[in-house]
């Protein structure tokens, strides 16, 4: 679990460009979530089930309806209001910035 949750993560996000690319930071945090459930997973299962703790179809599709769920409920308070707030005095500047 040290090596999923943060090993992992730091060795990749050392350099600064890393942290400047979408697509870096969306692979880490996946891997990190991953991490995080597996390792609640064995921390309940290990505990509860013993030497019988198994990840199967049951498992993964509530991974998946948990995950299906969060991203439709996001999605839906996203389109409701403008990602861009109105009428702030410096906006346009703040468009235009570049670093």
């Amino acid at each position: 679990m040290f090596i999923i949750n943060f090993a992992f993560p730091m060795l990749l996000l050392m350099s600064r460009d890393a942290k400047r690319h979408a697509g870096v930071l969306t692979f880490v945090g996946m891997v990190v979530l991953f991490g995080h459930w597996v390792d609640v997973y064995i921390m309940i299962m290990g505990g509860s089930m013993g030497e019988n703790a198994s990840i199967g179809f049951m498992e993964i599709g509530l991974l998946l309806a948990i995950l299906g769920l969060f991203i439709k409920v996001i999605l839906t308070n996203l389109t409701k209001a403008p990602l861009t707030v109105q009428n702030h005095p410096y906006l346009d500047e703040s468009i235009h910035h570049e670093i």
